[in-house]
């Protein structure tokens, strides 16, 4: 019966030790090697939106150039953070059947800026048209809508 009771406080006196021996560890700071006892990482995402404004596009006349060609232009801003691509649109010149040429940065009538970055800069609307197979456009103003639509690619 002795050896059994020796048996279980032996025991009972190394539990307590150790317990006592992970407290003054934690105590000094050494549960885990850097002073806290816990740590846990996270990872943290942004997500930005893409977005584009265009400013600066004002109304502009076609003035004759030579013969029955008529053109005009103005300049606007695009700024963006990303890629995407303006399209230039018409209507009709009022009531005709005249719908003028659209080009951007003499280009075309699409314009994409570059792909993953940021763009800010200055770009050209030019309308254009030839009225020498028009013979019954009479004299008088006309207008029209030029739109510019700028969509993500």
């Amino acid at each position: 019966m002795k050896s059994k009771l020796s048996k279980r406080i032996i025991q009972a006196s190394l539990l307590g030790l150790s317990v006592i021996a992970s407290q003054a560890s934690l105590a000094n700071g050494n549960g885990n090697g850097n002073g806290s006892l816990a740590n846990d990482n996270a990872n943290i995402d942004l997500t930005v939106a893409l977005y584009a404004t265009i400013s600066g596009l004002d109304d502009f006349t076609m003035s004759n150039t030579t013969g029955s060609n008529y053109a005009g232009s103005d300049q606007f801003t695009l700024n963006s953070n990303g890629q995407v691509r303006v399209t230039a649109t018409t209507t009709t010149l009022g009531g005709t059947n005249v719908t003028p040429d659209l080009s951007l940065d003499n280009s075309g009538s699409t314009l994409d800026t570059a792909n993953n970055s940021v763009h800010s800069a200055t770009h050209s609307l030019e309308a254009s048209t030839d009225l020498s197979g028009n013979n019954s456009l009479a004299a008088g103003d006309y207008s029209g809508v030029v739109t510019l639509t700028v969509s993500a690619i």
